[in-house]
């Protein structure tokens, strides 16, 4: 078996420059392991993906944190080729879409608590900015969970997020009610080669201690791999 706290450290070493002491002892290290090698991948088999596994993803992801536990998120499997190509037309920079075996699409759902407040003749108080606010971030939670359950099953995934640019096409194609939001598109599907890695940030950047540091006011963003972008 090799040395997870080894491969892990090797893993994020290389992704952002700096080297981090981890104990070999500490539980969980196989999930980590598949974190920090995450990668995005365009290129799919053709490969069913299964129903039933898609049930269990979808079961694992909707078994994330939401908001006070009002489950504000929900998850539209698009299996439909004609769909896929459609949503594939209006994103012609990403034929990816159009080859993906399955499309996803998590959404952020405002409907359901002002409908079950009308169930129970309660006043909604709510129907404002913090009810976009808490499902769309109900919505990422789901999404997050979903790509880590369908990768750790070895499923590739892209995160789509340029669907929003066309959200009401898209609530059209997919018979979305009011207040029903498509926050992102997922493709998902078998690999057909290892996925790629855009240089990230370097952790100095996005990690804070105690207060927000943006950096030395140059305007400058540093990349890992020593690139800065102006």
């Amino acid at each position: 078996m090799p040395d997870l706290a080894s491969s892990i450290q090797a893993v994020l070493s290389t992704r952002f420059g700096e080297r981090l002491e981890i104990d070999a002892g500490l539980p969980g290290l196989d999930e980590l392991a598949r974190i920090a090698a995450h990668r995005v991948h365009r290129r799919y088999l053709a490969r069913e993906v299964a129903p039933e596994l898609l049930r269990l993803l979808c079961a694992c992801a909707l078994s994330a944190p939401s908001k006070s536990d009002l489950q504000q998120a929900d998850i539209l499997i698009v299996r439909d080729r004609a769909k896929i190509q459609a949503i594939g037309a209006l994103l012609p920079e990403m034929p990816w879409v159009r080859e993906a075996p399955v499309f996803l699409v998590f959404l952020a759902n405002g409907r359901r608590l002002p409908q079950i407040s009308q169930m129970r003749r309660k006043p909604f108080p709510n129907d404002h900015f913090d009810l976009l606010f808490n499902a769309t971030v109900d919505a990422a939670i789901v999404m997050t969970t979903f790509l880590r359950a369908a990768e750790a099953v070895g499923l590739g995934c892209c995160p789509i997020s340029v669907i929003r640019d066309h959200a009401a096409t898209v609530s059209e194609m997919l018979a979305l009610p009011e207040k029903v939001i498509p926050v992102a598109g997922m493709c998902l599907g078998w690999p057909a080669e290892q996925g790629g890695n855009a240089a990230p940030l370097s952790q100095q950047r996005r990690r804070h201690v105690s207060r927000c540091d943006q950096g030395d006011g140059d305007g400058s963003l540093d990349f890992a791999n020593g690139i800065r972008l102006w």
